[in-house]
């Protein structure tokens, strides 16, 4: 699309981010570096835009900083990507440039915890830090109010617990199978913030909104 693009140079800006993730994937398979060593530093990588994600929402507040690349955002401001629900609701971005991106990093970073839980193969430490940061992780993709990610994370955690149901089943008398702990604590966050936050989830679930009007007219304009 770059031969096409009225403006050439954000779409070669944006490609270049194509020909990054094409070399990061030749040096993994070259480098045949461990699963577990790839799942964890997604994870990690989720902690730092959580906390953003949390603060964000909680204070209504996006800050300028530079030096994470951070524009401010208030939602008083047009083109801002807020709720409307007694008011306008700023959705967390955490460090990217929109709360859908933050919900689908967020999401890859919380079943890469799932996985590396599921092989087993871990040490006490980063176990334990899987299970306790994965409802902070949670809670920021909560504030994305992302509904792809929501969306995303139901289907592939569905799907992780059917192909474990075996595991579930034999290791629940020992208490010893982690990945239900990480689903179970951020499960019971997801649903009492959902109750806190009812009016926000209606409006996002609410075709005849507002702006989920405008927003659906804006992506059939952009399809045609």
């Amino acid at each position: 699309s770059v031969f096409w693009s009225a403006d050439k140079l954000p779409a070669l800006y944006e490609f270049r981010y194509l020909l990054e993730s094409a070399a990061l994937i030749i040096v993994i398979i070259n480098e045949r570096i461990s699963p577990n060593k790839i799942c964890t530093a997604l994870f990690l990588s989720g902690i730092l835009p959580a906390g953003l994600a949390v603060y964000q929402f909680t204070q209504q507040d996006i800050f300028a900083f530079k030096w994470l690349g951070l524009a401010a955002h208030q939602a008083i401001n047009p083109g801002t990507i807020v709720i409307e629900a007694a008011g306008r609701w700023l959705r967390a971005y955490g460090p990217f440039n929109h709360p859908n991106v933050l919900g689908g990093w967020l999401s890859l970073s919380f079943l890469s915890g799932l996985i590396i839980l599921a092989r087993g193969r871990v040490n006490t430490y980063l176990r334990r830090a899987i299970i306790f940061i994965s409802p902070l992780i949670t809670a920021g993709i909560f504030f994305s109010f992302s509904r792809s990610a929501w969306l995303v994370l139901l289907i592939a955690a569905g799907l992780f617990i059917y192909f474990e149901r075996g595991n579930f089943r034999r290791r629940e008398s020992d208490k010893k199978y982690y990945p239900a702990s990480q689903i179970i604590f951020s499960a019971a966050l997801f649903l009492l913030l959902s109750v806190i936050y009812s009016p926000l989830i209606s409006a996002r679930t609410n075709s005849a909104n507002r702006l989920e009007i405008i927003s659906t007219s804006e992506r059939a304009d952009q399809l045609s």
